[in-house]
């Protein structure tokens, strides 16, 4: 055999491997499903918003927690600043 065949020989060898691997990826990966998945909307009720004084500057805002007598609370602004 000429090298010329030994290397076209190799070629169909390691492109029939790579259809091997790649018909497995397919199946283990199954692209169909992920899309599926990553197509779905995220069923996550809206946040109940409280309403609040922040105890920096003294604005009227929202948190999303029920606040507490006494704590103290930040708007969006004093919290990023911190």
């Amino acid at each position: 055999m000429t090298n010329e065949e030994l290397i076209k020989n190799d070629l169909l060898t390691l492109h029939m491997q790579l259809n091997s691997i790649e018909a497995k990826l397919d199946k283990f990966l199954e692209p169909k499903i992920v899309q599926q998945e990553l197509a779905k909307p995220h069923n996550k009720p809206p946040k109940t918003m409280y309403p609040a004084v922040c105890s920096v500057c003294d604005c009227n805002c929202e948190v999303p927690f029920k606040p507490r007598q006494g704590a103290a609370i930040k708007c969006r602004e004093c919290w990023q600043r911190s």
